[in-house]
């Protein structure tokens, strides 16, 4: 056998400050207005953290923020850091008097580094993902207008366009392993789902923009079409050089779970192995042939009377009735979680309204319990919305569990 060719790697922290600059090009002031170290967003972290990890109206010392992010960076690289912070107000005075070296974070900075760490690690499709989501809730709401629903399909439509353009470019000129470093950026199983379920409420409440949401459909179909092609060429090249690190360790586990024998075995066309020696005489298989001859069977018991009791047994009826349930129930769940160990159903519920929330949280109860592999978590915190028809809601999580053995219930 052949040894194992491993092919490079392009680091993930030049593809970070790549996407990072074409993020800001629309507000920069110039070319170099991104920081060509990726670090500087851990630091930036680093000080947040500093803030959020304790109560102090007053505000922060340097020294105080120095210390946080020891783990960082050093205090050269901290001190350029503090000046940029202070110039471009991340940082604020937290008293109102000269020379007070005291700080306060600005709130618009913590929003500010949520969004470039997503961006930066998740890429473009997960905003597209997040504007399909604000808009079907809006809808389901009856709080969009017309405009703010054609304006989000337009775009939606566009940001497919470029994307699809972008994976067909990597496909034809780029090399294996800046493919591989960006692979993570387009595994969006629920995409389509998600495209035909706003589709789907534009056709039924704006009928006159069908044709606008039947494009944004064949848009998405053209970008799956060429993630197709950006996967394939990741496998036909990782299989001719015999890199194991194309794909995610999940993906081999779930080949190797519920992969057909003849796929599997694949796999070892080109292992040699000794062959099978196993010491048997006449005497030894005719012993083991009489262990497993198979016991007399026994004799049958008498058919239970056919009466009408037997019939119609209403015990039995309650029971099945509620296995119907309980797999409806199941059904959704799977439904809700798709791919994800855990999901807040919150927004569903508000979504849903009264007494659809009500409806769908007695249904997700109804799918959790011993032996079922579903959980629901309550959180103690309150959402209140005056204007939805479900006014106040705690946060509800649904969750996989293992899966253990269901107790049945002896006839």
């Amino acid at each position: 056998m052949q040894p194992e060719l491993r092919l490079g790697r392009v680091p993930q922290a030049a593809l970070r400050t790549s996407a990072l600059e074409a993020f800001v090009a629309a507000v920069a002031r110039n070319s170099d207005a991104v920081a060509q170290d990726p670090n500087v967003l851990d630091i930036a972290a680093a000080v947040f953290e500093a803030f959020a990890s304790r109560r102090s109206s007053g505000g922060l010392s340097r020294q105080d923020l120095l210390d946080a992010c020891a783990g960082v960076c050093d205090e050269r690289s901290f001190d350029s850091r503090f000046e940029l912070f202070k110039k471009l107000k991340l940082l604020i005075p937290g008293v109102a008097k000269a020379h007070e070296d005291r700080y306060l974070f600005n709130p618009y900075g913590a929003a500010g580094i949520l969004v470039f760490d997503r961006v930066s690690s998740t890429g473009g499709v997960d905003e597209l993902l997040a504007l399909l989501d604000r808009t079907r809730l809006a809808i389901s709401r009856g709080t969009a207008t017309a405009e703010q629903v054609s304006a989000a399909l337009t775009w939606a439509r566009g940001m497919l366009v470029v994307a699809a353009d972008y994976l067909l470019m990597l496909v034809r000129t780029r090399s294996l392993e800046m493919m591989i470093a960006e692979r993570h950026q387009h595994q969006h199983p629920s995409l389509m789902t998600d495209v035909k379920a706003v589709t789907e409420l534009v056709r039924l409440k704006y009928t006159e923009m069908d044709p606008l949401a039947y494009t944004v459909i064949l848009e998405a179909q053209r970008y799956l079409d060429a993630r197709t092609q950006f996967v394939d060429r990741i496998l036909e090249e990782g299989a001719r050089a015999e890199d194991f690190g194309v794909l995610h360790h999940e993906q081999y586990l779930a080949v190797a779970r519920d992969g057909s024998a003849e796929l599997l075995s694949k796999a070892l066309e080109r292992f040699v192995f000794d062959p099978v020696d196993l010491p048997l005489s006449t005497a030894t298989i005719a012993l083991e042939v009489d262990q497993l001859r198979p016991p007399a069977p026994k004799a049958p018991q008498p058919p239970r009377p056919d009466n009408a009791r037997t019939r119609d047994d209403p015990f039995r009826a309650l029971v099945e009735r509620e296995d119907r349930r309980v797999s409806i129930a199941s059904d959704e769940a799977e439904v809700l979680l798709g791919a994800e160990s855990m999901v807040d159903i919150s927004d569903e519920m508000s979504a849903r309204g009264w007494p659809g929330a009500a409806r769908l949280l007695v249904s997700m109860v109804r799918a959790t319990g011993p032996g079922r592999p579903f959980a629901l978590e309550f959180g103690d915190s309150l959402r209140v919305d005056p204007t939805g028809q479900v006014t106040y809601l705690s946060p509800v999580r649904l969750k996989r569990t293992p899966h253990a053995a269901v107790e049945t219930v002896d006839e």
